[in-house]
C-alpha cells in the first residue's frame, strides 16, 4: 500500500517567507489591493500592470495629501507631501516578525481551491 502523493505540500516558514519577499519588492500591490479590496493572485489581480499601480500611487500622493492654504499664481498647488516610512527605524529581524504577525492574522479561506 502506498501514500498518496502531495503534490502542493509547501511548509509554512516558505508561504511566509514568500508574502514578506513579496511585499518588500512590491509594497505598492499591497497597497492597491488594500484599496480595492482584491485578492492577491486573483483574476483581477494578475491583469494590472506595475506602471498603472505606481502611476495611481503617485497620483493619489499628489492630490490626497493634508490640505494647506492655496496661493493663487505661485505654482505651488500640490499638497505636501505626508509619506512616512512606518518600518524604516525597524529592524531587518522586527521586520520579518511583523509581517509573520500580520500574515497570521490574515483570513486565508478565501484562497482555498476546490
Amino acid at each position: 500500500m502506498s501514500c498518496p502523493v502531495v503534490l502542493n505540500y509547501v511548509d509554512e516558514n516558505y508561504i511566509t517567507d514568500f508574502v514578506l519577499q513579496w511585499s518588500l519588492k512590491y509594497p505598492i500591490d499591497k497597497w492597491w489591493r488594500d484599496k480595492y479590496k482584491v485578492s492577491f493572485n486573483s483574476p483581477q489581480h494578475r491583469v494590472l500592470s506595475f506602471i498603472d499601480l505606481r502611476f495611481e500611487y503617485e497620483e493619489d500622493l499628489l492630490f490626497h495629501r493634508e490640505e494647506r492654504d492655496y496661493k493663487p499664481n505661485t505654482g505651488n498647488w500640490l499638497k505636501e507631501d505626508n509619506r512616512v516610512d512606518q518600518d524604516a527605524s525597524l529592524t531587518d529581524s522586527e521586520k520579518m516578525e511583523k509581517y509573520k504577525r500580520e500574515f497570521k492574522s490574515m483570513d486565508l479561506s478565501q484562497y482555498t481551491q476546490q
